[in-house]
């Protein structure tokens, strides 16, 4: 899998901010463990170098904003799409082909990793969440 260095990482996050675009992201702990996984899917806001902040944007009532933090010191870096997928996984392959650009994967010095899926360009929240 390809790495990328955090440089390249913090300037995809600014461009990504900058089109407004819709990241699904993907939280694993550590792989030795598995004691929380989640989902959820939401616009990169802040740009920091030290951090992504994905959220809508739209902050509750007791200050805080929903969605997630995710501090990269000493965070390793990948870029992926549909060509990296494992053999035999096409119908994978297919869907990460038809609705992602690429996908962003940060592993954590914890163990823990978070992919970043990145919705195609022009994607609106209406094409992804079904009733």
């Amino acid at each position: 899998m390809p790495n990328i260095s955090p440089e390249e990482a913090l300037s995809l996050k600014d461009k990504l901010q900058q089109e407004s675009r819709i990241v699904q992201a993907n939280l694993v702990d550590a792989e030795k463990s598995k004691e929380f996984s989640c989902t959820i899917a939401e616009l990169i806001q802040d740009a920091a170098s030290s951090e992504f902040r994905i959220h809508t944007g739209i902050q509750l009532r007791r200050g805080d904003f929903p969605g997630c933090v995710l501090g990269l010191h000493g965070a390793r870096f990948e870029l992926l799409d549909y060509r990296n997928t494992p053999a035999g996984e096409e119908g994978l392959k297919r869907a990460i082909e038809q609705a992602y650009d690429y996908i962003l994967v940060i592993h954590f010095p914890s163990g823990a990793v978070c992919e970043l899926y990145i919705f195609n360009e022009g994607t609106q929240e209406t094409d992804i969440f079904r009733g």
